[in-house]
């Protein structure tokens, strides 16, 4: 499957099951007088709108410039953050008056079922969303699946308090559970505030810095980036593809290529990202140059190889429109920044 298809399809699942176990849970906590399961059920209606971003993301319908993404994505940052700390304050407020008044909740089987499933279904999901982020280089679906991974923390927090106050009639557990999910909804409000994915958890950190791309903490400059580039050449002309709406770097042709994964070589790099974006077969030939450049958000360094299309028609799954072009006219195109440097390569073994 598409690697773009299957981080949509993960976002629609995450925000369909985020609406079921918050409605599920605020439910079953009124009814039961469980301010820890009221409290965990708003968190994942509040969420919904973060996985509601990757939906809009993944989606090839959307067509905004990135600078107005960026605005848009800001604004329902804001928005989830002012939410996190409404709920804050209302579930802090809520648990000390049951640590007060020392109400027991009631025992809740929905409660119990939806936590169960979450402490089950939330690990796996979070895994799945890492991995496919790391594989298309997507800070924002890695930091995604981070919010999913604090979600299976607090659902154990939260069942651990149901629990606890049904076998044991610890009734304590509930409000103290219950403070624990104010400590998740601040913490995650601040991150939201301050525009931070959120590092920590197994699996995170990679070759020295955090799978979010950051260095030793949010908030940091993004880690360098190693991509390749294939320069597919047929009858003296050389391939071009634009990236499509939607991208970081939409609009921009390129040479085509991807993010070399660990373990694999430049050429075994290159033969896998022209099979999963045109899906065609190539040879990958000499190597060119290297570049490097500074973009906003990331440092790429990118290595350059010739490249010959033995099999396959040409399909564009990531990008908008392709193009065969004399080397000498690659120039007048409006290339990604870090392909600059190759095209001047090219022009001058052309001369």
């Amino acid at each position: 499957m598409d690697l773009k298809k299957k981080a949509l399809y993960l976002s629609y699942f995450t925000v369909g099951y985020n609406i079921l176990e918050g409605a599920v849970s605020v439910t079953a906590g009124y009814l039961a007088g469980s301010v820890a399961l009221v409290g965990f059920g708003f968190d994942s209606l509040v969420e919904t709108v973060s996985a509601g971003g990757m939906v809009w993301r993944f989606s090839a319908a959307r067509a905004v410039s990135g600078e107005e993404e960026e605005r848009i994505e800001r604004r329902a940052e804001m928005f989830v953050g002012v939410s996190f700390f409404i709920l804050a304050a209302y579930v802090l407020y809520e648990a000390v008056e049951k640590l007060v008044r020392r109400e027991a909740p009631a025992i809740s089987i929905a409660g119990f079922v939806i936590t169960v499933l979450s402490v089950i279904i939330m690990p796996l999901l979070y895994r799945a969303k890492m991995k496919t982020g790391r594989a298309l280089g997507s800070r924002s679906l890695m930091a995604d699946s981070k919010e999913t991974l604090a979600c299976s923390y607090l659902s154990a927090a939260v069942l651990a308090g149901l629990l606890l106050n049904a076998l044991l009639g610890w009734w304590w557990a509930d409000p103290v559970a219950a403070l624990i999910v104010v400590y998740f909804l601040v913490r995650e409000g601040l991150e939201a505030l301050r525009g931070e994915c959120c590092c920590g958890g197994e699996e995170e950190e990679e070759e020295g810095k955090h799978a979010c791309g950051c260095g030793g903490g949010c908030g940091e400059p993004a880690g360098k980036k190693r991509v390749t580039a294939a320069v597919l050449e047929k009858d003296g002309k050389v391939l071009l593809a634009r990236r499509r709406t939607g991208d970081a770097l939409a609009g921009k042709w390129e040479f085509p290529g991807g993010k070399l994964e660990e373990g694999e070589t430049p050429e075994q790099c290159l033969k896998r990202e022209l099979a999963e974006e045109f899906g065609i077969e190539a040879e990958i030939g000499a190597y060119i140059c290297s570049s490097e450049f500074e973009y906003e958000h990331f440092h790429v360094e990118l290595l350059a190889y010739r490249a010959r299309h033995v099999a396959g028609e040409f399909v564009l799954n990531d990008h908008s429109a392709i193009a065969w072009v004399e080397p000498g006219e690659i120039k007048t195109y409006d290339l990604a920044s870090a392909d600059i440097p190759v095209a001047e390569e090219l022009s001058k073994t052309r001369s």
